[in-house]
Parts: C-alpha cells; sequence; structure tokens
C-alpha cells in the first residue's frame, strides 16, 4: 500500500508464531533474519515490527518513506 508519502506491507500468518524474546536474544543465530529487516527498514528511514505469539502465528509490518529517484 502507497499513500501519505510511505509505503506499508504486511504479512500475516496463523501459523505457530514464535517467542520474540528468545528470537532476538541472537542465540544460536537466531534472530538475525529479523534484525536484518529492521535494519534495512531503519536505514531507508522507515520502521519493521514484528510481532508473534506462540501458537497463534506472526505479523511484521514495514513503513517506509517514498522517495523521489530511488
Amino acid at each position: 500500500i502507497a499513500g501519505d508519502g510511505e509505503v506499508r506491507l504486511v504479512v500475516e500468518d496463523n501459523g505457530n508464531g514464535f517467542d520474540r524474546g528468545a528470537a532476538s536474544s541472537g542465540e544460536s543465530g537466531r534472530g538475525l533474519g529479523l534484525r536484518g529487516m529492521q535494519e534495512r527498514a531503519a536505514i531507508l528511514g522507515g520502521e519493521c515490527r514484528v510481532e508473534s505469539t506462540v501458537g497463534k502465528g506472526t505479523v511484521v509490518s514495514v513503513r517506509a518513506p517514498i522517495t523521489k529517484g530511488g
């Protein structure tokens, strides 16, 4: 979705979900993909949010400004 000078993307599932605390601890390399998505969104001047509940699925939402010539 694009509007108001930004683009937004939401991806969600009703899968197994995961424990965000354990994933973001970096333990055993877990969470590096999530951290990478957040860093890339920040480089673009936006944000990436991940919400997940064990047994209930995950929602990843990304927001970034639209820039001209990019």
